[in-house]
């Protein structure tokens, strides 16, 4: 079974407003379109200093994504 690997930089925080950060998610975007196309389960792999509270909210319900955020 061949697993789709993804490294995308910069992880950019996506929030209801803007965060003081960007205002444009492309690891969440990426992971949707992923699904979309049929990937059954995707990990998101986050570490940098500031926690991705966006990302995590986009696919906190969604079984088919892990989030794991390290930042301190």
């Amino acid at each position: 079974q061949v697993w789709p690997i993804a490294f995308i930089f910069p992880k950019i925080i996506c929030c209801p407003q803007a965060c003081g950060y960007c205002y444009f998610n492309n690891v969440a975007l990426g992971a949707r379109e992923a699904l979309e196309a049929g990937l059954e389960r995707i990990l998101i792999v986050d570490w940098d200093v500031h926690h991705g509270q966006g990302t995590q909210r986009q696919f906190y319900d969604d079984n088919r994504v892990m989030y794991i955020s390290i930042h301190r």
